[in-house]
């Protein structure tokens, strides 16, 4: 196990946790899991039994669900933590199925239970805390959140919650068309915005380049479809090309990937900065929003 201010520095450093995503020995990223998941486990049980108390939900029936990038295998470092609370209802006709409790139920208690957990100085208050260690309360009314990448279902054999086929996934492969491309454009230009908010351009860049990665498969996708669309500006997928190669991990002075190193050459190529691209990336997105196939009944 890590020391606990140790731990707690790195997760204040997205660079840092990126680094041991990306660079890492499965020992080195088990042993930062299960440092990380100990004062999650903590957390997670303070906050149902808050739930229990005030709302009278058995605390059996709480789940504290972690979002994960849809495909991503289980072993993956996530750099932050966004979370939701789901309660397990049983239906008329017997099936299980989960109901999303609002965060405005139980997000300030929360970030007080992490802050306790973790030592939070009085003169910084719950939420700066919790936010400066990427800690993230959600519901589906977040900025952060897309209905594209939402699809969690009750699996009956193994009694647990699943991300299973995420309409993400099924536009990247030609076989649907996004719910709401407004939405999605909206999601990750306040992603980068709030990297860069919390200080990390180097996060910043990570979920640009998230962005621009989603926006090229979303094309690939209609594509297939014989979905017609405008073309990309010559320029912006230049920019989007040497964006994509911006290391987000720790790296050298010297590596030819480093972030200040790219942006120079994004620039002095193409005109465009950080802003610019963020907001013809997400522009990108809105462009599609003629083939939207809305929310699903």
């Amino acid at each position: 196990m890590l020391d606990q201010k140790k731990l707690l520095e790195i997760m204040r450093d997205p660079e840092q946790v990126r680094t041991i995503k990306d660079l890492g020995s499965a020992r080195i990223k088990r042993v930062f899991e299960a440092s990380r998941n100990k004062i999650y486990k903590e957390h997670d049980f303070h906050l149902k039994q808050f739930i229990k108390d005030k709302y009278g939900i058995p605390k059996d029936d709480i789940v504290i669900d972690d979002f994960r990038t849809p495909g991503a295998g289980s072993d993956n470092v996530n750099t932050d933590r966004d979370y939701r609370v789901l309660r397990k209802v049983k239906r008329a006709d017997g099936t299980i199925d989960y109901i999303e409790l609002q965060r405005s139920n139980w997000l300030n208690e929360s970030y007080e239970i992490f802050g306790n957990i973790t030592g939070k100085p009085k003169s910084i208050d719950a939420d700066t805390w919790a936010g400066k260690h990427q800690q993230r309360g959600t519901d589906r009314f977040d900025a952060e959140a897309s209905s594209d990448y939402s699809d969690h279902r009750y699996n009956p054999n193994t009694g647990e919650i699943e991300v299973l086929d995420a309409n993400i996934k099924q536009v990247k492969k030609g076989k649907s068309r996004l719910i709401n491309a407004d939405a999605m454009g909206d999601m990750y230009k306040t992603k980068v915005k709030n990297a860069i908010d919390a200080g990390s351009k180097t996060e910043a860049y990570a979920q640009l380049k998230k962005a621009i990665n989603t926006l090229e498969s979303v094309r690939t996708g209609y594509k297939k479809q014989g979905l017609d669309m405008p073309e990309l500006d010559s320029k912006l997928k230049v920019a989007m090309g040497y964006a994509k190669k911006v290391k987000t991990h720790i790296s050298t002075d010297n590596d030819p990937f480093k972030m200040e190193t790219i942006e120079k050459q994004i620039k002095s190529m193409t005109g465009y900065d950080l802003d610019k691209l963020t907001n013809d990336v997400e522009k990108g997105f809105k462009d599609l929003k003629k083939h939207d196939k809305g929310t699903p009944k």
